[in-house]
């Protein structure tokens, strides 16, 4: 498993912990998610606020990464979370997903257009 996508909209901190394990473990690179649809929202100052925010998350695991020597790839992204996951699923050729189950995400979705991926659930 050589790479790997943690969707870190929702993630928890054991989430986080889980994805930066594994990636350890098996000297994975790690993909990060931040996506933010930017359709849903019409506060452009909410949009601003919420975009900051997700940068910071995507930062706060980068360094966590460096910290364990782990690879990381930072994604911020403006779209569908399910279509953006489909897309870099392909184009990364990631080999397991890491999410909240909790995530507010049509996993039935992700799930049927990536049956040969690993699902991870935490």
């Amino acid at each position: 498993m050589k790479k790997i996508l943690l969707y870190l909209n929702e993630a928890e901190e054991e989430t986080i912990s889980l994805a930066l394990s594994l990636a350890k473990t098996f000297s994975s690179r790690l993909y990060v998610l931040f996506s933010l649809d930017a359709d849903e929202i019409k506060d452009e100052n909410l949009k601003d606020r919420l975009e900051d925010e997700g940068w910071q998350k995507l930062y706060d695991v980068e360094e966590m990464a460096f910290k364990e020597e782990i690879k990381v790839s930072l994604l911020f992204f403006e779209g569908k979370p399910e279509k953006l996951i489909e897309e870099l699923m392909k184009s990364y050729e990631i080999e397991a997903l890491i999410l909240n189950p909790l995530a507010n995400l049509n996993l039935l979705e992700i799930i049927n257009k990536n049956k040969e991926k690993i699902i991870i659930l935490r």
